[in-house]
């Protein structure tokens, strides 16, 4: 009741000045040389970014990663990648299907040799909460961190679902150590992102194997699928981002006591 809550309102105004509105879809070519191909294809870069945001949730996820930004100094945003492919038909030899015309036979499709077609796909962000972000310590410079991991709680049948394994009581004794209590009916996983192999791991506590051992599917340049994280007030010689309440706290602290002398 006798608070003076000047770093809220602070934090508050540097959210909107960070992000006031969604950014606008710029695709310019490198050289303006006079090729209508590539002005056209530009143009069509643009549009399909525009389209992108537009059906997709783009500003929740970056007010989200900004608000982090401002208040923890930390904001993680990921890039989401999602498709859905159908069954493809397998390819008829040209001989078959040649006499097949021929006598006016109608060959059915197969499925046998499992081949698939993407049918839609598009591309997202999520923002990924700090306390769930792990990255490799020791390291001043992003570009030299060899592997990250984001902490994801999921329920055991969605587990036993999507990763086809079989979770005992016994392999999961370890949840009651979860950092939240709303967590308390789900497994705690790791999606782990190793950069020299370009492989991704999940782990689940208590499971002796790993839930998916696969190579990188996305074939990103920096393997990474997020960005390096906005961190904020940084030493010159560590990754380790320090909210600007630490800097602030007495000053705070003394504004809140001679508010209360006030009353």
């Amino acid at each position: 009741a006798h608070q003076f809550n000047m770093h809220w309102a602070n934090c508050r105004i540097l959210k909107a000045a960070i992000y006031a509105n969604r950014p606008k879809a710029d695709v310019r070519r490198r050289y303006q040389k006079p090729d209508p191909e590539e002005k056209e294809l530009a143009r069509l870069v643009e549009r399909a970014l525009e389209y992108n945001m537009d059906t997709e949730d783009f500003e929740t996820p970056s007010m989200a990663v900004v608000r982090d930004y401002v208040q923890v100094a930390m904001g993680v945003p990921r890039v989401i990648y999602d498709f859905t492919d159908a069954p493809l038909p397998d390819p008829v030899d040209p001989e078959i299907q040649i006499l097949a015309n021929m006598t006016g036979e109608e060959l059915p499709p197969t499925v046998e040799q499992g081949l698939k077609e993407i049918t839609s796909q598009a591309v997202g962000i999520e923002q990924v909460p700090y306390k769930h972000f792990h990255w490799e310590p020791g390291h001043s410079d992003w570009k030299n961190v060899n592997w990250v991991a984001i902490e994801v709680y999921m329920s055991r049948d969605a587990i036993q679902k999507q990763y086809e394994v079989k979770l005992d009581s016994a392999e999961t004794a370890e949840e009651s150590e979860r950092e939240a209590q709303k967590y308390e009916d789900q497994i705690q996983l790791y999606e782990i992102f190793h950069k020299p192999s370009r492989r991704v791991y999940v782990v689940a506590k208590g499971h002796d194997e790993p839930l998916k051992n696969e190579p990188d599917e996305l074939n990103l340049k920096g393997f990474y699928p997020f960005p390096r994280p906005a961190f904020d007030n940084l030493k010159s010689d560590e990754m380790i981002p320090k909210p600007d309440y630490q800097f602030v706290k007495n000053q705070i602290i003394e504004l809140n006591r001679l508010s209360g002398r006030r009353k």
